[in-house]
């Protein structure tokens, strides 16, 4: 019998450098034990774990899932395409999840960095007629699934943190639009209604570049913090960290240099050819001292699409 295992925020509790494809595989058996150690952390030898980080309410009536996921291997990478170990049902909500899982730098329960990479977004009905939406990922023999839905506990709010803090602004262009939370909404997604729109630097309708292999890539993004004024609240400097969403493999991203304007260049390399998507996220989370990964409020994807050439 196949081992498959969904995960609700319960389940999820309890649960106790190589670079892999995956292939259609057999599924044999689950790969952790027991132990407070092995469930946890290891070098290499664990599945990647898709993660349902909660929803949030539109002004439109419709309803936005957030996912993410994490890899609990320290050393070992995979690369699993959009398909029958990467997909999402129903499938027309499908083709914004990441297929590249870099090794993990966290520790314990945290999945750090893989906090929110994508988002789906439904209509009220589906909601209301007890709609899910399911990430499915195959790895390393086991098979494991997460529902979005509407839950109570699992409300996320993009309002501002205790001392203030906002989702920053974005800028993948500098005349592009201002993006806004995981969602790349075009403007404030409290106040407007951007969500059924394909914003430019969204994951469907993203930047588009090209490059050649080997060849590094200067790109140039424009981040800024956001925030309400509470007690004595001060700007801070945002910073922007990158990541391979999708692709053939993981692209090389040399350091990131953000002058005082708020303009962050990097170099990136590729060493195969394909399709890549790039995931650029703003974040404040440095020095604002209310603002993190586990607050589910402030940081701000944007998408690039490089077609990378021989």
């Amino acid at each position: 019998m196949k081992p498959k295992i969904t995960l609700t925020g319960v389940t999820l509790a309890l649960l106790l450098a190589s670079w892999e494809p995956v292939h259609a595989q057999e599924i044999t058996r689950p790969i952790w034990t027991l132990s407070p150690n092995a469930r946890l952390m290891m070098d290499d030898g664990l599945p990647v774990i898709p993660l349902f980080e909660g929803w949030y309410e539109n002004p439109d009536g419709t309803y936005t899932f957030e996912f993410g996921f994490w890899n609990r291997n320290h050393e070992q990478g995979f690369h699993i395409p959009i398909g029958e170990n990467n997909s999402i049902e129903p499938a027309e909500y499908g083709g914004g999840q990441p297929t590249v899982f870099m090794p993990s730098n966290a520790r314990g329960y945290s999945h750090g960095d893989n906090t929110g990479n994508f988002t789906v977004t439904v209509p009220g009905d589906f909601v209301e007629g007890g709609g899910e939406v399911i990430w499915t990922l195959r790895s390393q023999g086991t098979e494991v699934s997460v529902p979005g839905q509407v839950v109570s506990n699992y409300g996320l709010s993009l309002g501002p943190q205790a001392g203030g803090s906002l989702p920053p602004m974005l800028k993948l262009e500098e005349d592009g639009p201002e993006l806004w939370g995981t969602s790349s909404a075009d403007g404030d997604p409290r106040e407007t209604s951007t969500t059924r729109v394909a914003v430019r630097g969204s994951y469907a309708r993203p930047v588009t570049r090209a490059a050649t292999v080997g060849t590094p890539l200067t790109l140039a993004v424009w981040a800024q913090d956001r925030f309400v004024q509470i007690n004595d609240r001060q700007q801070v400097p945002a910073v922007v960290t990158w990541f391979t969403h999708q692709g053939p493999g993981p692209a090389e991203v040399g350091p990131i240099q953000i002058d005082s304007e708020g303009k962050a260049v990097a170099t990136i390399t590729f060493s195969e050819p394909g399709r890549y998507l790039l995931l650029a996220r703003a974040d404040n989370f440095r020095g604002s001292g209310d603002s993190s990964t586990g607050d589910h409020c402030c940081w701000t994807n944007g998408y690039i699409e490089v077609t990378v050439s021989q």
